[in-house]
């Protein structure tokens, strides 16, 4: 099963960098937005263990050790090389009041400040790391839902005796409580406020609620679609899109939309998961491996490389040089065709440099020994 879990990441990772390619197939932009987000929340609930409810400060050094830090490493390098991708031209003046100049120092320990203590403030080019603070904080705050439903669970038990089945109850309590945290995330949606020292908006609350629900479907072991089920799901997901089309990377949703989105997340990241992943063999499934395995590597560097391709189109069809600097790619030609060529180097070179440079300290070893 979490072989699968790998499978389903590398579905997900994929479908982010073909919607950021600005896919020009009619709609299909719209259904992926409808779920590919919510699928990493869900997968991190998914793989959630219950013996953290005894030692939580695992848990928490963990999501710090495996979220925080790589945030805050790869957005402080990014931030220091802000001034080279500016005279490169992948910032320019049409990039935006934050982004059209070059840093000072001033600005450098402005921005510093905000990425290690908000995860507030990294470059452009790591546009898609607004999922890392949601991630970061809906773990926790998820974390802490499911606790207090645990330990519900356990006073329910105590008291019903041998009425109660704990793991019913739990379960129940769950969902109780991830209702809440959705109400929450309303409840800041209206304000159109932001917990103020940790800048939490619904976004996080939101991504609580996958996480919560990711870990209600392990738990309970919850059955698969199966064709038809499946189908009629992602049909579900389809119409969804022109009704309660909604964006994760946003700070603040339509409340009106918000539950129904989340319904219909719920059945396109269960639907992926329902695909018959056993039957993936060889190559194929050493590559869903791979990238299942490095999605962080993807999400960090496919702005990066949609830069080089934008490069190219630039310079096929003779447009001007500050056009490099369009975000993330070029749209006008990506919905012409290019959008293919943006994600075959978002995935590939990000994943064929990290393979290089896994293989390098081996191979110096080597050289040195002959």
């Amino acid at each position: 099963m979490v072989q699968n879990v790998t499978y389903v990441k590398a579905v997900g990772i994929v479908l982010m960098v073909i919607a950021h390619s600005h896919c020009g197939i009619p709609y299909v932009f719209q259904v992926i937005y409808m779920f590919h987000m919510p699928l990493f929340f869900f997968c991190s609930g998914y793989c959630f263990k219950p013996k953290y409810y005894k030692e939580p400060h695992i848990f928490v050094w963990r999501r710090v050790k495996g979220i925080w830090w790589p945030y805050v490493k790869w957005s402080l390098l990014f931030l220091l090389l802000h001034n080279i991708f500016y005279y490169v031209g992948f910032y320019n003046y049409l990039s935006g009041d934050n982004w059209n100049h070059t840093f000072a120092l001033p600005e450098i320990q402005s921005h510093a400040h905000s990425i290690l203590l908000d995860m507030e403030g990294h470059e452009q080019l790591l546009g898609g790391f607004w999922f890392m603070k949601a991630l970061f904080y809906g773990a926790l705050i998820g974390f802490a839902t499911l606790l207090t439903a645990h330990l519900m669970s356990i006073v329910t038990a105590r008291l019903l005796g041998e009425i109660s089945k704990k793991h019913v109850i739990y379960g129940l309590y769950s969902i109780i409580c991830g209702s809440v945290v959705l109400l929450v995330a309303c409840w800041l949606n209206s304000r159109n406020d932001t917990l103020t020292r940790l800048m939490l908006t619904p976004k996080e609350f939101l991504s609580a609620v996958f996480f919560v629900v990711g870990h209600v479907f392990a738990y309970t072991k919850a059955s698969k679609f199966r064709l038809w089920s499946g189908l009629l799901s992602f049909a579900v997901v389809v119409v969804g899109s022109f009704f309660w089309w909604m964006e994760m990377a946003s700070s603040f949703f339509d409340n009106s939309k918000m539950l129904p989105y989340t319904v219909t997340a719920i059945l396109g990241t269960w639907t992926v998961f329902s695909l018959p992943w056993h039957r993936v063999k060889g190559k194929a499934r050493t590559l869903l491996s791979y990238i299942g395995n490095h999605t962080l590597t993807i999400l960090t560097w496919h702005f990066v490389f949609f830069k080089m391709v934008s490069y190219v189109i630039v310079l096929i069809y003779g447009l001007q040089l500050t056009r490099l600097s369009e975000m993330p790619v070029i749209a006008e030609y990506a919905q012409k065709g290019w959008w293919l060529i943006y994600s075959v180097a978002g995935i590939s070179v990000p994943l064929l440099l990290n393979f290089i440079l896994s293989k390098l300290p081996a191979a110096i070893q080597l050289m040195q020994r002959s």
